[in-house]
């Protein structure tokens, strides 16, 4: 059964020709590609040919926003818990709680706000457990004394 299917692809490929339009449409194309021609430079106004000119360049760098909370105690109301996160936090800050399996996710925007609710919860003692921010991570550096390789024993 293979070697037939083997056989007729065999003969379709020997039997496969181009028609004569073709053949000669693709010959006259490639005559065509062989001329020069040139365009005027679209992006010549963007150049750069001020060099006294001063441009201010803004380089915030744009804050990450910090890892979120995770509450463990059980809220009885939620609208007032909520109430008291926007009185706690930045005016201009904005804040999401999701609902997981085991806790209340509470995401907020900026560090100084994480810091303001970590605050509050310490005062009112709720459970929590956070993912520590990269920006108070300690860093331990340890420097090696260097080893003679030339001593033999």
């Amino acid at each position: 059964m293979s070697t037939t299917i083997y056989l007729l692809t065999i003969g379709l490929k020997s039997n496969y020709q181009t028609s004569p339009e073709r053949q000669t449409k693709n010959k006259k194309s490639s005559k065509n590609s062989s001329k020069n021609f040139t365009t005027r430079n679209r992006f010549a106004e963007l150049s750069n040919e001020d060099k006294d000119l001063n441009m201010e360049i803004n380089t915030d760098i744009a804050d990450k926003k910090p890892p979120p909370i995770f509450i463990k105690t059980f809220i009885k109301n939620y609208f007032n818990f909520c109430d008291n996160i926007k009185k706690v936090i930045e005016p201009d800050s904005d804040f999401l709680c999701k609902s997981t399996t085991s806790a209340l996710k509470l995401n907020l925007t900026t560090t100084n706000s994480f810091r303001a609710v970590i605050k509050f919860f310490k005062g009112k003692k709720v459970d929590y457990y956070i993912y520590q921010l990269k920006e108070d991570k300690s860093y331990r550096y340890t420097k090696l004394t260097p080893y003679k390789t030339n001593r033999i024993h």
